[in-house]
């Protein structure tokens, strides 16, 4: 009968079970607890053991406790928390993408919707696009972006790669730049489409208004331990920005462009 059923080997390790001595029915058992019960605390604890058994199997990007570094480019990256959510689900190929949606029977047709060039993957929104290019290709006018070559698809794992290959503030940058670029993308295909590749905050503008600020500041002698100011230091200016936001207010109560310009920075991310 055995070999009917199942393949050979299967056989051999079939054979190995020790017949039970009583007469008692055989029950399904979870052999992982002794009592052979099902526990979702159980199921926890095996799910975590298997993660961590997969993560000390990589290599290239984790440490020696099993952690993978590369992940700490984006949870550690100076942007907003909603910033890195974004990234950390472009790099699980979370998002709502053309591609993702034909998969999940949600449309028929995977092609982007709005170059019509190829199939919409994650890479292709943020990247390959002609929206996003033009995106890219403005933002470089200020920003220390890498160079295209570095933009590539080379596996899952592109993105953490890329971010790899940088140091923290071009890491930022390029978090920022995608993230614009979905925006984009999503005013295009779900919005009215009159979304612009810069909003009138003109970024070109954030060094100069961070270095007025930052004068402001040694003027009136105030102490900020977060305050960074170095060239395309954008990311790192953001979150400092419009949290002296008040203290702009103070020292500039005439309301100038640098008012206006943090107001719409708190409002873009």
């Amino acid at each position: 009968m055995l070999k009917s059923c199942l393949y050979p080997h299967d056989i051999d390790e079939v054979l190995k079970i020790r017949l039970s001595s009583t007469t008692e029915e055989d029950i399904i058992a979870w052999h992982y607890e002794k009592s052979g019960l099902f526990y979702v605390r159980s199921a926890n604890r095996l799910a975590l053991q298997l993660d961590q058994a997969e993560q000390r199997q990589d290599g290239s990007s984790t440490h020696a406790d099993g952690s993978r570094g590369l992940w700490q480019k984006i949870w550690k990256a100076p942007v907003p928390q909603k910033l890195r959510v974004f990234a950390w689900r472009l790099a699980q190929d979370g998002l709502a993408t053309q591609q993702n949606r034909k998969r999940r029977t949600l449309t028929k047709i995977a092609t982007c919707q709005i170059c019509g060039k190829e199939d919409e993957s994650a890479f292709h929104a943020v990247v390959r696009c002609t929206k996003a290019m033009a995106l890219r290709c403005e933002l470089r006018k200020d920003w220390s972006l890498p160079d295209e070559k570095q933009f590539v698809f080379n596996g899952p794992d592109w993105l953490l790669m890329l971010l790899g290959s940088v140091d923290e503030v071009v890491g930022a940058c390029i978090l920022l730049l995608f993230w614009r670029a979905w925006h984009l993308r999503n005013d295009c295909i779900y919005g009215k489409g009159t979304g612009r590749l810069l909003p009138e905050i003109v970024f070109r503008s954030v060094n100069r208004e961070a270095n007025q600020i930052a004068h402001l500041l040694a003027q009136q002698a105030m102490r900020c331990k977060e305050f960074v100011v170095r060239r395309f230091d954008f990311p790192l200016c953001v979150k400092t920005l419009v949290e002296l936001e008040s203290v702009v207010g103070a020292a500039n109560p005439s309301g100038s462009r640098s008012g206006q310009h943090l107001s719409c920075i708190s409002a873009v991310l």
